[in-house]
């Protein structure tokens, strides 16, 4: 069921969008330059640095619902996930499976977790 958001235009609650196959529990994306070099004085003080293009390390973790989707992606594919990851400067690449961890017990339901990289250059 929606919420109903009460004096709270332009909050969102909640994940964006659905992921294939897997209940979404949560879409986490951390944004940051590909590389960061300093540049040090005589004293040691940073005077400057030279900053690479923006990547992001995405995770996806969720319940298991079906072979598809997430829970479908192969190391070196690029995958396109449903929610927003453009923030921040990037604008382009596709997203690569780093990790993979699957989890079952006796007491709960499958869940999944999938970390990418999206790195600009890579489409």
């Amino acid at each position: 069921m929606a919420a109903t958001l009460v004096n709270l235009s332009g909050f969102q609650r909640g994940c964006e969008l659905a992921e294939t196959g897997i209940n979404l529990e949560s879409f986490d994306v951390d944004s940051k330059p590909e590389y960061k070099d300093l540049m040090h004085n005589y004293l040691g003080e940073v005077i400057g640095f030279a900053a690479g293009p923006v990547m992001s390390e995405i995770s996806i973790s969720g319940e298991v619902t079906d072979s598809t989707g997430v829970i479908a992606v192969a190391i070196g594919s690029a995958f396109v996930p449903a929610n927003d990851t453009t923030q921040f400067g990037q604008s382009s690449g596709g997203c690569y499976p780093d990790s993979f961890t699957q989890t079952q017990s006796r007491d709960g339901f499958r869940k999944v977790s999938v970390k990418f990289s999206r790195y600009q250059g890579c489409a």
